[in-house]
C-alpha cells in the first residue's frame, strides 16, 4: 500500500486504509471462491491447466529443437496431441464440475 497524501490527518488517513484492505479483500474473495466455484466449472482450474498444457508444448518443442530439423519434426505431433488433450482434460473437467454443482443444489 502506498499513501500519497503524507499530510493528511488521521481520519483520512484511517479511511485511506480502510478502503484499500477492503479492496484487497474483495479480490481476494473473488479469486478465492467465486473463481474456483464449482458451479462456474472452476474457471482458475481450467486457464490452470490449459497454460499447463501449452507449457508442456513449449517444452517438448525446445527439447527437440536441439535434435535438429528431425527431432523438431517429431516433437510437433507428440507436442499438438498433448495439447488438444489437455484442453480436452480441461473442458471435461469443467463440464464434471458444472454437473455435479447443479445436482448438489438440485438436492
Amino acid at each position: 500500500m502506498e499513501i500519497k497524501r503524507t499530510y493528511a490527518n488521521i481520519t483520512n488517513l484511517k479511511k485511506l486504509i480502510e478502503k484499500h484492505y477492503r479492496k484487497e479483500l474483495n479480490t481476494e474473495f473473488f479469486l478465492k471462491v467465486v473463481g474456483s466455484s464449482d458451479m462456474l466449472g472452476n474457471p482458475v482450474g481450467f486457464v490452470s491447466r490449459i497454460s499447463s498444457s501449452f507449457k508442456q508444448l513449449i517444452n517438448k518443442q525446445r527439447k527437440n529443437f536441439k535434435k535438429g530439423p528431425i527431432g523438431v519434426a517429431e516433437a510437433v505431433p507428440v507436442g499438438a496431441f498433448s495439447f488438444i488433450g489437455g484442453i480436452a482434460e480441461a473442458r471435461l473437467d469443467s463440464v464434471t464440475r458444472i454437473t455435479g454443482g447443479l445436482y448438489a443444489a438440485a438436492r
